[in-house]
């Protein structure tokens, strides 16, 4: 034991003393957090949910509506064309796209049922806040429908005049804004004999979460190389050769790989917690996941290095599967905006389940989803940790 600390420790001071550890260890990091987690929220905080209207009957009745949705304070609202529905939800602009189809308000003056569309963005799941505040606003769509149906029938049956039918739904619709329920409720969530509190993730916290599963990836593939320099000088068949127990060395550096990775998450979390005030969830679930996406990542680093024979070749080929990977597996943005083709590529790379698994957990809540996530989390972790270590314990 005293060996493979005493391994751990002197490759850690190594990789300490090295500059360049640092700037992918600390300043990288800590940058992309400020850029992409801190910066956008310094004009303020904008709880208001970005709302994009397709109005295709061009109505008394259809603009109503949409003068009632613009009086609602949560509500930021655009009107687009429907050539624009598509590019929206592509660069994620807007979270929900309501489209009111031509011949609403004649559907309206006649009696007929009327139908609106309602598309929500990929990103609604995501956010709690949204989410909620999205359930919200549909609510209020059915409860102004559901109001303003009888009113609109209530007048064609008096013999209303269309411009008068039309003028009783808007002022039934008005006035149900007005009406608060008798009966209030509240929901609980108990497992485990406790009560559980559901958590909303600040886009910094985000943020913070998706770049540490990256720069893991840099730092691991950073660690691994230091195998490669000690094969290229022949310390390492030296070291092998010497009456220190093969194993012990194999199992020093492949604990130290492992610890690097998790400075690698702690520097990232902690520094942005302090500096930037980012609050990123702990618990012993979120420490599980972590573990065991080090693990993978060490074990494909160690592949790698096995493989490659310059350190330029490992730090870029590094570089390829840390971006790479990250763009398909949903680190960047989310997986439900991707073609159908890299959705299904996400698969196969430990950052997809990752993230999914991360998900599950900062929600506050423990389901059995959570075990999918982890147990491929476990097998990746299995097969390419154990793969690289019995690669490290015969390469020369």
């Amino acid at each position: 034991m005293k060996t493979i600390l005493s391994i751990v420790t002197r490759f850690l001071k190594t990789s300490f003393r090295n500059r360049g550890n640092w700037m992918f260890m600390i300043v990288l990091p800590l940058a992309f957090t400020f850029v992409f987690g801190v910066v956008p929220t310094l004009g303020g905080t904008n709880n208001k949910i970005p709302v994009a209207v397709v109005d295709q009957d061009h109505s008394a009745l259809s603009a109503s509506i949409i003068g009632q949705l613009k009086s609602d304070p949560a509500i930021q609202l655009e009107q687009v064309s429907p050539n624009d529905e598509d590019r929206l939800m592509r660069q994620m602009k807007v979270s929900v796209i309501m489209s009111i189809p031509a011949g609403f308000e004649a559907d309206a003056a006649a009696g007929r049922p009327m139908t609106v569309g309602w598309t929500a963005a990929p990103n609604v799941g995501g956010n709690q806040d949204i989410a909620t505040a999205t359930a919200s606003l549909q609510t209020s769509i059915r409860q102004w429908m559901l109001f303003g149906e009888p009113a609109m029938q209530a007048a064609i049956k008096g013999g209303a005049t269309p411009d008068q039918v039309v003028s009783a739904f808007v002022h039934a619709m008005k006035s149900a804004d007005k009406i608060h329920p008798l009966l209030s409720t509240k929901q609980e969530l108990i497992s485990s004999g406790g009560h559980v509190q559901t958590h909303t993730l600040s886009q910094g916290a985000l943020s913070t979460m998706g770049f540490s599963v990256m720069f893991i990836v840099f730092t691991v593939f950073g660690s691994t190389s230091s195998v490669l320099n000690e094969r290229i000088t022949g310390t390492w068949k030296r070291m092998l050769a010497s009456p220190m127990n093969k194993g012990t060395v194999v199992a020093g550096y492949g604990i130290a790989f492992f610890v690097m990775g998790w400075i690698q998450y702690a520097i990232l979390v902690l520094a942005s917690r302090f500096i930037f005030g980012i609050h990123v969830p702990w618990n012993g679930w979120i420490a599980l996941v972590v573990s065991l996406y080090v693990l993978a990542m060490c074990g494909i680093a160690l592949c790698v290095a096995n493989l490659v024979q310059t350190t330029e070749q490992q730090m870029g080929i590094g570089s390829f599967v840390a971006i790479g990977t990250c763009m398909i597996g949903g680190v960047y943005w989310p997986l439900e905006i991707e073609p159908t083709w890299m959705q299904h590529l996400a698969w196969f790379v430990p950052q997809s389940w990752t993230m999914k698994a991360f998900d599950q957990v900062t929600s506050g809540t423990i389901t059995s989803a959570l075990w999918l996530p982890l147990g491929v989390l476990a097998a990746f972790a299995a097969i390419f940790y154990v793969t690289g270590i019995v690669q490290l314990r015969y390469s020369t």
